[in-house]
């Protein structure tokens, strides 16, 4: 089974569709799928540096109280999964563009999963600027990459116009938020849905490889 999952590395349903999907594949061992990360941005204009947390929530939800009011649901959401997110530590709001290259070449060695879950984290829970190079290369070492030659391709923008082809191809096929998951190339979820929706796509995709 393929799955093909659109995301940004901000994204925090993002992160709640992956541990749904973890949830729904370890109800289904006997599924061994291959999962292809594919890059989204959600702010593609955002400047190269980042900017400023609140100067970024202030522009997108007008004050700190709505902000709460967002985010409250994504907490409870991620309690329920484990993740404890501590949106807080944020001091800025990155560019992600980067941060997908590096999901890229983890990828290519077998360890796209295991980067995005780092990046995640590092941004999530740890508050890092998961668009700086420095940190980029700290969690791409962590997770094993080598970290001079992550430090390199960054330092020379290496994949970058490539990375951000492929997220404009996303909304030029019509997807215009993330997460999306895409199943035996057929199959569409959009959103952190359910682990019980997952597990209905999955028998649903089955029949049709099947032919039933």
């Amino acid at each position: 089974m393929h799955i093909d999952i659109f995301s940004d590395t901000i994204c925090p349903w993002c992160y709640i569709g992956k541990r749904r999907l973890e949830e729904a594949l370890a109800e289904r061992p006997d599924i061994h799928p291959v999962i292809t990360w594919h890059p989204f941005e959600l702010n593609p204009d955002m400047p190269a540096e980042g900017v400023d947390r609140d100067d970024y929530m202030a522009m997108k939800f007008g004050d700190r109280d709505r902000a709460e009011k967002i985010y409250g649901p994504i907490r409870e959401a991620g309690e329920a999964l484990g993740i404890p997110f501590a949106f807080e530590k944020r001091t800025r709001i990155p560019n992600t563009a980067r941060s997908h290259t590096v999901i890229f070449w983890a990828q290519q060695m077998g360890l796209g999963d295991a980067m995005v879950e780092a990046l995640f984290q590092a941004y999530f829970i740890n508050g890092r600027d998961i668009g700086d190079h420095d940190v980029l290369t700290d969690v791409a070492a962590a997770v094993g990459l080598d970290p001079d030659l992550v430090s390199a391709r960054l330092d020379a923008d290496y994949d970058l116009e490539a990375i951000r082809a492929v997220s404009n191809r996303g909304r030029q096929m019509g997807l215009s938020g993330v997460p999306c998951f895409i199943i035996n190339r057929k199959f569409a979820l959009v959103g952190a849905q359910p682990s019980e929706v997952f597990l209905d796509l999955f028998v649903k995709a089955e029949a049709e490889h099947e032919g039933v």
